[in-house]
């Protein structure tokens, strides 16, 4: 496999530089257990709007690109403090403004952790 962008959850902080002819981009709260970014583009980079606050949620920019990057904490990210957020309707109002503007095209993806089977009434991270 040689793919240009791949978004992995539960794996291990290493460094930008990692993979060759790559660049590697990690979020987490524990050094053996977050997400990765791993994309083929020499021009990306963090975007300044990341928010740490987020759990597990990255933004990446390039030249070409826009990345969001979810692993879906939900509920979990409460035993990181409670100013804290693992949800992805959380992080969807906060970065709807970078995800909706049409300077670049936009990849929003990874494992959202939720399933219209698993929706509750009433409760705004549906899936649904």
């Amino acid at each position: 496999m040689n793919p240009d962008i791949c978004i992995i959850q539960e794996c291990e902080k290493l460094k930008e530089d990692y993979f060759p002819n790559a660049k590697f981009f990690w979020t987490g709260r524990i050094e053996n257990k977050g997400l990765g970014v791993l994309i083929k583009n020499e021009s990306a980079f963090l975007d300044p709007i990341y928010n740490p606050n987020l759990i597990n949620f990255i933004p990446i920019r390039s030249d070409n690109i826009k990345i969001l990057g979810v692993w879906a904490y939900n509920h979990r990210a409460k035993k990181f403090g409670d100013d804290v957020s693992g949800e992805t309707i959380q992080a969807i109002k906060f970065y709807k403004k970078w995800l909706a503007n049409n300077d670049l095209p936009c990849v929003f993806g990874g494992d959202f952790n939720n399933s219209v089977i698993w929706d509750k009434p009433n409760n705004q991270n549906n899936h649904s």
